[in-house]
């Protein structure tokens, strides 16, 4: 190492939230993301959710999304969405664990968004791996299905914030990624740029909601409408609700003008991946997620 090296000072390093960036281009970038969507998919995020950087020289060198909602069901925290080199994405790591640690978090989760090699480097701090977030695109549109004897399909305005939040913790608790939600998550999600009330359907009985789906309609930069939410009551379970939910939000993304409908699952739900791929959805990515205890 030459002396000049030795003497150079590490460039500086903070760890500062997305909101205080003036330019998101660069973080957009580490992420592989078109900034208006990203921003949008950002405002629609719940509390207790919020953007990280770390900078170097005044530049953001990884990134990430600091989870802390659902911490005192859980015990847990999380830095999902982390993206940039190996390097600097540890340092990151660093920085939230010790942030976890003040929150009295038990355990870490740390999911990838594009960091090559971190998985490696991360077991070999004592992480283990334990699930994965799995991309599936659409190979081909199918015929939407009859809707079931007894159900009515509705939007929010016969529904409500309330029961929205209710139906999405009952159908998702115990699912991989996913944290309890509030009526305020809801109300935010409606305000956002991105939200089209004709992409949030509700299936209904006589006792309430059984159902719901929700898509997304991406900018025309990005082009991949997604299948953002599925969600089957646990009362409703086994009556091809799932399926119906699927094809009917599908049908919605193509009358919206969708070129290629995608979707996120855990990898660690079987039943709805078993669902998709009999529904003709193939695998086109997979992330991992690890964690340790703190």
């Amino acid at each position: 190492m030459t002396r000049d090296r030795m003497q150079r000072p590490e460039a500086p390093r903070d760890i500062v939230p997305w909101s205080s960036a003036r330019d998101w281009a660069p973080i957009a970038a580490l992420l592989g993301r078109d900034v208006a969507a990203l921003r949008a998919e950002v405002a629609a995020l719940p509390d207790g959710i919020e953007g990280v950087a770390l900078l170097e020289d005044g530049a953001p060198a990884a990134v990430g999304l600091w989870v802390a909602k659902g911490l005192t069901e859980t015990g847990r925290c999380a830095l999902a969405w982390l993206a940039g080199p190996a390097p600097a994405a540890l340092a990151i790591v660093d920085a939230m664990e010790a942030r976890a640690r003040s929150a009295q978090a038990r355990t870490l989760r740390v999911v990838e968004r594009d960091a090559p090699g971190i998985g490696a480097e991360l077991e070999a701090r004592g992480y283990q791996p334990a699930d994965a977030v799995v991309g599936m695109r659409r190979t081909r549109p199918r015929p939407p299905l009859a809707l079931p004897a007894g159900l009515a399909e509705v939007g929010l305005e016969q529904v409500g914030l309330e029961a929205w939040a209710a139906l999405e913790n009952d159908a998702f608790a115990g699912v991989g990624f996913t944290v309890p939600v509030t009526a305020d998550d809801g109300a935010r999600i409606v305000a956002s740029p991105a939200f089209d009330p004709k992409l949030l359907r509700f299936l209904v009985d006589a006792d309430g909601p059984v159902g719901l789906l929700r898509g997304v309609v991406a900018p025309e930069r990005e082009g991949e409408n997604e299948v953002e939410t599925i969600a089957v009551a646990s009362r409703a379970r086994r009556r091809g609700l799932g399926r119906w939910l699927l094809r009917r939000c599908e049908a919605l993304l193509d009358a919206a003008g969708a070129r290629e409908v995608v979707l996120r699952v855990a990898a660690s739900n079987a039943p709805a991946l078993a669902l998709y791929r009999a529904e003709a959805w193939v695998e086109r990515w997979r992330r991992g997620a690890w964690e340790r205890a703190l």
